[in-house]
């Protein structure tokens, strides 16, 4: 399954919230079950490359090429809950209070009513 995390280093409710999606992260990064990838709005990576060190954050950020416009996403941030056969099961519109809590049970929701993995 995938977590996919829409979000800019301009908008405030984002940054505030950014601490707890790297503790998020960090809860997934040894699961195989589990790809948390966070997708910046920014124009130049060189914004997010500088942002992410300065706060020693270490998750995985794409680029956005015009895929979140198309894709439908207008609220920063957005998040999206996807599950293994790439259906979107929820969505975080805004930030949220609790991230690591409120992410991690959509995730274990997803997780229990998956199929299991194939070797």
């Amino acid at each position: 399954m995938a977590v996919l995390h829409f979000w800019g280093t301009w908008c405030g409710p984002c940054i505030v919230e950014m601490p707890e999606y790297q503790e998020f992260h960090e809860r997934y990064r040894e699961d195989a079950d589990v790809e948390v990838i966070s997708i910046s709005n920014d124009p130049s990576n060189t914004v997010v490359e500088e942002y992410l060190a300065k706060n020693e954050f270490d998750f995985t950020v794409l680029l956005d090429d015009g895929y979140v416009s198309k894709a439908g996403v207008f609220a920063w941030p957005t998040t999206w809950f996807v599950d293994r056969e790439g259906r979107v099961q929820f969505v975080q519109l805004g930030a949220s209070n609790r991230l690591d809590e409120e992410f991690m049970w959509r995730v274990e929701a997803i997780r229990e009513g998956a199929e299991p993995a194939t070797p």
